[in-house]
């Protein structure tokens, strides 16, 4: 903005108010250089003129101009400036000592005197008192002409402006007063009037023909969500039209979309092996789709909040529908009961979706990130107890043959009472850091700072997921590609979380001999299983099919076998059925093992060897035979494996012969004494 006059801004008409700019400076040979009469004042006009001011009290000089127009002293005649009309013009008034134009009481005030610009609107010839206009800042006072409609400004800011409501406010105080008792009684008319909004989502009975067989809660209301103990804020359905998918996330959060689309998450609802299982179960009993929201609330919230786990579905799936655990099912969640798991979790997802736009994101961000609650808005999403709302399973009668109820799920339980949760290593902490294995390897040398930043990877132990030797068998068993990604970046998202997740397993557990003799003709000694850095068992989970075990080989000192337990059949996917295994069986109302993880007839769970505990171990004892043949030194080679579904698993529910490879988490050697004693 260009300048006028000393350090004034030009003020374009008609936008700016009219005004009028005193400069006060000492009367000097700069001022006399720019007046060009000596003890004289150059005005805007080009008149030179000796300053009454200057004749009354020499040494002092004081001229007001016109900004953004030139001016005459009073009772000469004004030039015409661009843009104003001459009815806009006004007389510059050379201000003098409050005798002249002094205050209400005459009072002379030193005010004048002082070196500071005052910019001020002259257009009648009412008197007012400078105080309530400037706020009465640092005693500037003195009376000028004020303009009863002109905008008034002062270099005094904030206090001037107060000063200048309260003289324009005492001259309209009636009209002001019936004015503002007439918009607040509009305003209470319109609240009361107007109807209230709908209430966000879907009600139950929009839904058609959806069933509950599981009748009401102890309090008489309906469970549309049960056997799931998922529910929403307001008990109403999501709207299927309002779910926002993560590819629309990704718009804004790119980074955060293409960290989670590799993650089981989000595949949780869609890949083969959870489709095929959860179908083989609802073929079981006659409301097995009811039942199967059991499945669902955690695997594909979606489908359950929309109200899609029913027989007769009138809507087509969303993205966000067939994306399993997206972005709005954990950033809406309020409330979490790890205690009573089966997806126990509180969402207020009508409510955030309902203000999910983009004028809206752009009016009030904050408001969107309080309805999709990072940590810094919704300390639950950083807690462990979030994750035990989904990482708790039970089973009871609802949905199974088990009488009372039976623990399958303990995962949650299992941190809860480690040491990682009495150090305050959260679930997050390691499962959602940038490298979880450098992390993990972190907690192990006693450094328990938080992660930098938190990644949406969600890293765990499904190593078969992200094997990118299955080629199209892998696409296959994720379900396809999600939305808003290419087959190529699929490709390479995938492949960089399995680089990950087999870090991550490979920093779990650890091997050691616990223990060594040699009598005549036996080799006796402990492998220890250690579980170095899961901050739960290991395994853990669902681990009917989850399951782990340790493979131990003997060599004497030409490199013979003379034992070998746990070994595992690559053509036919079967594991030694003699070894030392870490798993828990599913037990049919017969007695029988059920070995495809069919939820619905188990009666009973069995576990074949508890878990390893958080920093904790178990030790197996072998007791093996030694051969007069055999000589030592001998050698024992140890292994520990873990997979991810049994092969008859495999075949019951992919209806293939493919073969679900094992992953070896440890190996270690140890060497045992040479003694004839070990020899018959």
């Amino acid at each position: 903005m260009p300048a006028v006059g000393y350090g004034l801004p030009a003020l374009t008409p008609p936008h700016r108010p009219l005004v009028a700019a005193v400069d006060r400076f000492r009367h000097s040979a700069r001022h006399r250089a720019l007046s060009g009469v000596s003890g004289g004042c150059q005005l805007e006009c080009g008149r030179s003129r000796p300053c009454r001011t200057c004749r009354s009290r020499p040494g002092v000089h004081r001229c007001l101009r016109v900004v953004d127009r030139r001016a005459r002293p009073q009772g000469t005649a004004h030039r015409q400036s661009p843009g104003f009309s001459q009815a806009e013009l006004v007389s510059a008034y050379t201000l003098c000592p409050a005798r002249r134009h002094g205050s209400a009481d005459g009072v002379t005030h030193d005010a004048l005197s002082r070196r500071r610009p005052m910019v001020l609107a002259i257009r009648d010839d009412r008197r007012a008192d400078v105080r309530p206009l400037l706020g009465g800042a640092r005693g500037d006072v003195g009376a000028v002409r004020a303009s009863r409609h002109e905008a008034l400004a002062s270099p005094y800011g904030a206090a001037g402006a107060r000063g200048l409501m309260k003289y324009q406010v005492r001259d309209h105080a009636p009209l002001l007063a019936v004015s503002s008792v007439l918009c607040i009684a509009l305003l209470i008319g319109a609240r009361l009037l107007w109807p209230p909004p709908p209430e966000p989502g879907v009600d139950l009975a929009d839904i058609p023909y959806y069933q509950l067989p599981f009748g009401p809660d102890d309090a008489g209301l309906p469970r549309p969500f049960w056997p799931s103990r998922m529910q929403t804020e307001n008990g109403r359905f999501a709207d299927p039209a309002k779910i926002q998918s993560a590819a629309d996330c990704a718009i804004c959060h790119p980074r955060e979309f293409e960290e989670w689309a590799p993650s089981l998450h989000a595949i949780a609802g869609r890949d083969t092996v959870y489709e095929r299982a959860v179908e083989a179960n609802e073929d079981l009993h006659k409301d097995g789709i009811e039942k199967a929201r059991f499945c669902e609330g955690c695997h594909a919230p979606g489908e359950v909040l929309a109200g899609r786990t029913n027989r007769f579905k009138s809507v087509m799936p969303s993205d966000a529908e067939t994306e399993g655990i997206s972005c709005v099912m954990c950033h809406t969640a309020t409330h979490a009961d790890p205690v009573e798991g089966n997806g126990a979790l509180t969402l207020a997802i009508n409510e955030g979706t309902d203000r999910l736009s983009n004028p809206l994101l752009l009016a009030a961000p904050r408001d969107h990130a309080r309805a999709f609650g990072a940590k810094e808005t919704n300390a639950l999403i950083a807690k462990g107890d979030f994750c035990g709302g989904c990482h708790t399973e039970t089973y009871d009668t609802s949905m199974s043959k088990v009488e009372g109820r039976q623990h399958v799920q303990t995962t949650h339980a299992e941190w809860r009472d480690s040491w990682y949760a009495g150090n305050g290593v959260t679930c997050q902490d390691c499962h959602m850091a940038p490298d979880p294995a450098a992390y993990v390897r972190q907690i192990r040398s006693g450094d328990l700072a938080k992660p930098e930043r938190y990644a949406h990877n969600f890293v765990g132990a499904n190593y078969l997921m992200f094997n990118t030797g299955l080629g199209s068998n892998l696409t296959f068993l994720r379900g396809g590609i999600l939305p808003g990604l290419s087959d190529a970046r699929n490709t390479e998202l995938i492949a960089r979380q399995g680089e990950a997740t087999r870090a991550l397993l490979r920093s779990a557990a650890g091997l050691a001999l616990r223990g060594s003799e040699v009598a005549p003709g036996r080799l006796r000694f402990g492998i220890a299983v250690q579980n170095l850095g899961a901050g739960h068992n290991l395994p853990t989970g669902v681990i009917d099919q989850k399951y782990m075990w340790l493979e131990v080989v003997v060599r004497d000192a030409t490199g013979a076998e003379i034992y070998h337990s746990g070994a595992f059949d690559a053509t036919r996917g079967e594991t030694d059925p003699d070894a030392v295994i870490w798993r828990e069986d599913f037990i049919d109302a017969d007695g029988e093992r059920i070995p495809d993880h069919l939820t619905f007839i188990t009666a009973a769970i069995s576990h074949v060897r508890t878990g390893v505990p958080p920093k904790g171990e178990d030790v197996v004892r072998y007791d093996v035979a030694v051969t007069s043949d055999a000589t030592g030194p001998f050698r024992v080679e140890a292994r520990l494996w873990y997979r991810v579904a049994t092969q008859e698993f495999a075949y019951n529910t992919l209806k293939t012969d493919l073969v679900i490879p094992p992953f070896e988490l440890t190996a270690a050697e140890f060497a045992l004494p040479a003694t004839d004693e070990a020899r018959q």
